[in-house]
């Protein structure tokens, strides 16, 4: 099996394996239809619905970190979701941007949404965060059992809900981290149909 790789939240190299299966960087629908299919990811048209449920169960102006932003697909599309619901969001994307033209990409692809704003940081013991609380945390960052869990402890500081996309077999690291958080919390994960996408609330 054939591999893209890129430079991680954690500064870590994520392995992504290249087949349709596996929802490789690829065109969106959702932003396709909506003007924006420049604008390529990993989600696919399941996450979107998922995303669109996670977007109904927020406030009329909700507050979101996303951790492991790629090229801005994800806050993209819950922008465009939010503004279909009649809501507003605020977005803080994090992610090292260490891949060539990620950060320049980055910015054109979101570049019309004053709600999105990032921070080109690693997140390690050092990072610090001091904007408040959060409605959401959207991780998509290191797959990777100890570090997921890390970033889902850090975080829960903070947030209402916590979705993560990715949630697996390929990408076992991620469940083991979800459901070591929600076991030892008693939370429920929700699923969503044919979405990787998962959301606990706090």
């Amino acid at each position: 099996m054939e591999y893209l790789q890129y430079i991680d939240s954690n500064g870590n190299t994520v392995r992504i394996p290249n087949t349709d299966d596996m929802y490789t960087t690829t065109s969106i629908d959702y932003l396709m239809d909506n003007g924006y299919g420049h604008v390529k990811g990993h989600i696919n048209s399941a996450d979107v619905e998922a995303l669109r449920s996670i977007v109904m169960k927020m406030p009329k102006h909700f507050r979101m970190v996303e951790l492991g932003s790629l090229y801005g697909a994800s806050a993209v599309t819950v922008t465009l979701l939010a503004y279909e619901m009649g809501k507003t969001c605020e977005i803080l994307c994090i992610d090292t941007f260490g891949m060539h033209d990620q950060l320049e990409t980055f910015i054109q692809n979101t570049m019309d949404f004053s709600n999105i704003t990032y921070r080109a940081e690693l997140f390690d013991s050092s990072f610090q965060y001091d904007g408040g609380l959060i409605d959401l945390y959207f991780d998509d960052a290191s797959h990777d059992e100890n570090p997921t869990y890390k970033q889902l402890v850090y975080w829960s500081q903070y947030a209402k809900n916590i979705a993560v996309h990715d949630y697996i077999a390929a990408w076992s690291g991620n469940i083991a981290a979800v459901d070591r958080f929600a076991s030892e919390r008693a939370l429920p994960v929700e699923t969503f149909v044919h979405s990787s996408v998962v959301l606990m609330e706090i």
